[in-house]
């Protein structure tokens, strides 16, 4: 199974407007089922505004924990999901190693209570 990013506005705007999202502290998960021709692959696509995370060093950061954590942990998702990360807090005064573990730490209790995660 292969991770792939979602790029383009109306994949956001499709995996946005289901109905199955979960909130945490800092994040926010979207999801929603994929199409017939990408059952094979996880998309992932993260939202990181200025208005939460204004310095582009962090958002970058935060972006790539994301990723990471999503390609380190690809066989726990299951094929066909279309996944958005939105972050829904100010993230400036977090510490990077904690924030880092924060952020993967949520991700992971969200995608069990979404039943994303396959097991």
């Amino acid at each position: 199974m292969k991770i792939r990013h979602l790029r383009k506005r109306e994949e956001f705007a499709y995996v946005l407007d289901g109905k199955t999202r979960k909130r945490s502290s800092i994040i926010s998960l979207h999801t929603r089922r994929a199409g017939e021709k990408e059952q094979d692959l996880v998309k992932v696509g993260i939202i990181a505004t200025k208005k939460f995370v204004s310095k582009a060093v962090l958002r970058n950061y935060i972006r790539r924990v994301i990723y990471e954590h999503f390609r380190t942990n690809k066989e726990l998702y299951s094929p066909g999901a279309m996944i958005v990360v939105r972050i829904t807090r100010d993230l400036e005064k977090e510490a990077k190693r904690e924030l880092s573990a924060k952020v993967r730490k949520e991700l992971t209790k969200l995608s069990k209570e979404l039943r994303i995660i396959a097991r």
